[in-house]
């Protein structure tokens, strides 16, 4: 996330009304399905209230002309004159009012038009291109971390079945090795104790943070992650809608300036004064319609956009985050809050990933070296407890396979979280 970037500029949407519903975006993130529907209404509120326009201005035109134009004139679409109590002058200077008016809001037509090709579009391109490459990077990130996931998931796999055996072996070792002296010689008993104490914390690690389900939760992302590129093309290879659109309503405004310039030096025809009425003015509403409704998908987009970047009251998005962690039920004590807050802090802060993960790594080293040192004696071991002592063997045989997995796992953990890794992705 950019430092330099004023998310001021962005906050003025903030304030759209929500009709009494939450501005907080970071419920989104809430278990609580009633925090989470309190913003999603404050968003349908505000689109309801700018839709709201579009249908009374709707329903206000089919009503004038529904009444016809001799009770409301221009209202109804037709400049009229009471003779009564009107001079035609007075009505023709009325009519020439409406046509600078007309005209004005032509070329703001064109104006908005303009802009809106020259710098609206390619803004929008260029936002698409950078987002897709942000994305692109972010998939090779979560690829990079479901090989992570899958080598810590068959570690975990690998080691459940072991570590349980090894619990019974604990306390009636004399079962397979009913020589004594040799477990005291090559510190059987002792050696499992070890072993399962060190597991131990790794294994309320695991659990703790769902590491086995990891791999499921990457695929997800990934499976977003896909979607929004498939988004992203979507829009690269539609965007001439847009342009269309645009150059629809420019050549419909342009028609109506010359008709408009025509009736100034009395050049109307009626094959152009029936092209306006029964084409052009209805092809001109249709669009305004179309564009209306753009102009609340945009509004709306806006408005989410400036709440994410403002937060609850606080400057910036990182609060944001910061606050849906913690709506989504995330502890602040957590690895993943944790490690969120030493790459806002650009990694100043103590790297929770080294206090976490290194322990867990350190301990699963350990019992290692604990099940190597009893391997090591594998055949002294076997002559001096008898074959009884095999399956414990061959237990322990495994564990230390997957306890290697795991390590692999962990390292490639450590390597992928690193913070130059990380933060180039988490600064744009």
């Amino acid at each position: 996330m950019a430092k330099n970037f004023d998310y001021k500029e962005m906050a003025f949407m903030h304030d759209a009304p929500r009709f009494w519903h939450t501005r907080n975006i970071a419920t989104l993130a809430s278990q609580d399905e009633s925090v989470k529907q309190d913003y999603v209404q404050g968003i349908i509120a505000f689109s309801a209230f700018l839709l709201s326009f579009y249908l009374l201005w709707l329903l206000l035109v089919l009503f004038f002309k529904a009444r016809g134009y001799k009770k409301f004139g221009c209202w109804a679409g037709q400049i009229t004159y009471n003779k009564d109590v009107q001079k035609k002058e007075s009505s023709y200077k009325r009519y020439q009012a409406i046509q600078y008016i007309f005209i004005f809001a032509i070329f703001g037509v064109f104006f908005g038009s303009t802009m809106l090709l020259k710098k609206g579009v390619p803004f929008l391109a260029k936002a698409v291109n950078e987002i897709s490459d942000l994305n692109q990077d972010l998939h090779n990130t979560l690829t990079e971390g479901k090989v992570v996931a899958t080598y810590t998931s068959q570690g975990i796999q690998g080691v459940k079945d072991p570590l349980t055996e090894l619990s019974t072996y604990l306390n009636n070792i004399e079962e397979s090795c009913p020589n004594e002296s040799a477990v005291k010689t090559y510190k059987i008993d002792s050696s499992i104790s070890d072993i399962v104490d060190h597991m131990s914390g790794v294994k309320y690690f695991l659990e703790r943070y769902e590491v086995e389900g990891l791999e499921s939760n990457l695929d997800i992302m990934l499976e977003r992650s896909s979607t929004l590129d498939q988004a992203l093309e979507t829009y690269s290879d539609y965007d001439w809608v847009a342009k269309l659109f645009t150059c629809i309503v420019t050549v419909l405004s342009f028609f109506f300036l010359v008709y408009t310039l025509c009736g100034w030096c009395n050049l109307e025809n009626h094959g152009a004064k029936a092209m306006a009425s029964y084409f052009v003015v209805p092809a001109f509403a249709v669009m305004v319609s179309i564009g209306w409704f753009i102009v609340i998908i945009f509004a709306v987009g806006s408005t989410m956009n400036s709440d994410f970047c403002v937060g609850d009251g606080i400057i910036g998005p990182e609060a944001t985050i910061e606050e849906a962690l913690l709506q989504y039920g995330i502890a602040e004590d957590h690895l993943m809050f944790q490690s969120f807050l030493y790459y806002k802090s650009d990694c100043t802060r103590e790297n929770p990933w080294d206090i976490e993960v290194t322990t867990q790594l350190v301990s699963i080293r350990s019992s290692i070296d604990i099940v190597n040192s009893l391997l090591s004696n594998e055949e002294e071991i076997r002559d001096a407890c008898g074959d009884g002592i095999d399956a414990f063997l061959k237990t322990i045989d495994s564990l230390e396979g997957s306890l290697t997995v795991l390590v692999k796992g962990f390292d490639k953990g450590l390597q992928i979280s690193s913070c130059s890794k990380v933060l180039p992705l988490y600064r744009r």
